[in-house]
């Protein structure tokens, strides 16, 4: 379940929570029409714009991830696995960001350098996430800009 804002919906303007207004999003059972729980970290608007959501089930819907995009690459990645009524979270984009924009930093000798990442997933039945992110500080390849690149490959095993 996500917010949708009554205040604004020209897909223009970036919306900001308004005094009273909470953009919380939750992780819901729609065959028993049931909130599971309130997702962390989640601000995503429908229609806000340079903003999305992607999320990717496992085949057997034991678990799934769920990526927030920003303008500049995601904001934040997490494995969501409903539990009866409830669900756990574990957050696995902080680590993904910081590996990738070490590697970058250390290439640019720049300890404040970053990178636009972009991820990618495969989801096995014995409950691993196979995770692969590419990352590159110019990713609209400016000429004048010198670019770095990284790559992340990992597994998660819940």
């Amino acid at each position: 379940m996500v917010a949708t804002s009554s205040h604004v919906d020209d897909g223009t303007t970036y919306l900001i929570a308004e005094e009273g207004e909470d953009f919380t999003n939750y992780l819901a059972h729609l065959q028993t029409h049931q909130k599971l729980g309130k997702i962390k970290k989640g601000d995503y608007v429908e229609h806000e714009n340079h903003r999305h959501l992607d999320v990717a089930w496992s085949p057997d819907s034991k678990m799934c991830i769920l990526t927030y995009w920003d303008r500049y690459g995601f904001s934040s990645i997490a494995v969501l696995e409903p539990k009866g009524t409830s669900f756990t979270q574990t957050d696995i984009g902080e680590r993904i960001h910081k590996s990738l924009d070490a590697m970058i930093q250390k290439q640019s000798h720049d300890p404040e350098m970053s990178g636009e990442v972009t991820p990618y997933f495969r989801l096995s039945p014995d409950r691993k996430v196979r995770v692969r992110a590419l990352a590159a500080n110019n990713p609209k390849q400016f000429e004048e800009v010198k670019t770095y690149y990284a790559l992340f490959k990992g597994d998660v095993r819940r």
